[in-house]
This record gives structure tokens, sequence and C-alpha cells, in this order.
């Protein structure tokens, strides 16, 4: 899924989420295809987009007798995350470049993006960090690349 997608065009291409050695299997073969050809910074959440999924959330409670907790989770906490998105996110001009696709993607956007992609809402830090080193079994990641994941 791209960040340029829209909500509708990402849930159409979402897909059942993966077990953790699919999962870790997917990292691996990711690994074989990303060539580093450039450098890029990292774009992990535009606060537009951020700001469409809290519209959108709210939308949906307001269209719903009862919420489900991570959407009830979202509606009270949405501006508590907006707030960390001054503090917590550098201005595009001051991130560090990281190794790259050809299409100028960063390696380990692209990774986590599939690990997002095909987690479903069971994305822990214990599966991201497996999937992190099983990408990195197959090609190495720099530390700058580690240090960019949340």
């Amino acid at each position: 899924m791209r960040l340029n997608t829209t909500p509708d065009e990402a849930w159409e291409k979402s897909e059942a989420p993966l077990d953790d050695e699919a999962m870790q299997q997917h990292a691996r073969a990711l690994a074989v295809t990303m060539n580093a050809a450039r450098r890029a910074p990292l774009i992990l959440c535009r606060k537009e987009a951020y700001r469409a999924v809290m519209a959108d959330a709210r939308r949906l409670a307001g269209e719903t007798e009862t919420l489900s907790a991570p959407l009830e989770w979202l509606c009270e906490n949405g501006r508590v995350i907006d707030s960390l998105f001054a503090a917590l996110v550098p201005e595009p001009n001051r991130r560090a470049k990281l190794p790259a696709r050809e299409d100028g993607m960063p390696r380990v956007q692209a990774l986590l993006e599939e690990i997002v992609r095909h987690s479903g809402a069971a994305l822990t830090p214990e599966r991201l960090a497996d999937c992190l080193r099983a990408f990195d079994e197959v090609r190495a990641l720099e530390m700058n690349e580690l240090w960019a994941v949340p």
C-alpha cells in the first residue's frame, strides 16, 4: 500500500493477514528484490493522511451504536497523537537519507508498508522485530534504517 492512495483504494488493495512465519518469509523475499539504488528520506505518515483517518474514524463512530475497541481508542486518543506529530516527525529537509529503491521509496519504508498491509490489526513490537531480522538475514539493513523504524 502506497501512502498516496486514498483510504478506499487502500482497503481494496489489502490482503488477508499472514501468520508470523509467512510474514518473515515474505520479508526475506522482499530483501532479495530490494536493491538500494539511491537514497531518500523516510516518510512515515503525512499529517494530512492521519487527519483523513481521524475524520473517517469520527464519521464511523457517529454511524455505529457500539464502537470496536481500536476505534474507541483512536477517537479518545486522537488529539494526543496529533500533538505528537509536531514533536516526533521532523521536517522533510531535516530527515536522514536512507537506502532507497529505484522508485525513490526507502527500502525500510517499503518493508514497513508490507508488514502493516499483511498484519491486519496484529502488529506487535515482536512481529516487527522478527520481520526486520528476517529481512536483515538476506540483505543487511543499515543502522540508520533500523533507527528510522518507529
